[in-house]
């Protein structure tokens, strides 16, 4: 019955495209901000808002939905991607199974004025980057080697980094994927491997960044202007 619920969500969307649209229910463009509380209805779950550092922790292995919103005291609080604009509203899922299939450890949804605009994948698991593979094709790869600077008992390394990519588009409708694989050190020189799978719509995407850009500094400059003020008698 969850899985005709989740089908009907998406019932507009053409079943035997190739082009990249979105991933899964979550289509570009097309999925809408209120779609976010039917599902949350699906999963019998609440949506807790969230704006501070705790936005990244999971509960157990539980799916939580959170609404990431800006911090009203500093910015610096704020959870990541969260916006200062009102036009922008951003969404994440923990511990989510995309299809009934696709262990998902956190992705993020990014609406603008209500329509879904950009997709972030944390640590997506191989079986569906190599689904998307399938179905896609193998897509551009590229290949960029740098040093990370890192540090053990206060002194500093500069140890070999590799960030591997591959994207894939859609120039019909301007739309684009792109799969990050990052090798390299943690600031105290341990090797790591990080991984993300980012979709968006550019047709929307750059003018919601700087508009994002622009709410968080004119917020800052506020807040800054604040403090001058009740430092006024020092």
């Amino acid at each position: 019955m969850k899985q005709l619920i989740i089908i009907f969500l998406c019932i507009s969307t053409s079943l035997f495209s190739q082009e990249i649209e979105g991933i899964s229910i979550f289509k570009l463009g097309k999925f809408k901000e209120s779609q976010v509380d039917s599902l949350a209805q699906v999963y019998t779950t609440t949506i807790f808002n969230c704006d501070n550092y705790e936005c990244d922790d999971p509960i157990r292995s539980k799916l939580t939905i959170k609404k990431l919103l800006p911090n009203q005291s500093e910015t610096y609080k704020s959870p990541s991607r969260s916006s200062y604009s009102p036009n922008i509203s951003v969404y994440s899922f923990m511990n989510y199974k995309l299809n009934e299939k696709y262990n998902i450890e956190k992705i993020v949804l990014s609406f603008y004025k209500s329509i879904l605009y950009s997709i972030d994948i944390i640590s997506p698991e191989k079986l569906l980057i190599d689904d998307l593979e399938l179905k896609y094709g193998d897509g551009e790869l590229s290949k960029r080697e740098s040093k990370d600077r890192c540090y053990i008992s206060g002194e500093s390394f500069e140890l070999p980094s590799t960030i591997y990519t591959k994207n894939w588009k859609n120039t019909n409708q301007n739309l684009s994927m792109m799969y990050m694989l990052m090798s390299g050190y943690s600031s105290s020189c341990e090797k790591r491997i990080l991984s993300s799978l980012h979709l968006m719509d550019k047709n929307i995407y750059m003018t919601a960044d700087q508009e994002s850009n622009n709410a968080r500094n004119n917020f800052k400059s506020s807040m800054n202007k604040m403090k001058k003020e009740n430092l006024k008698d020092l």
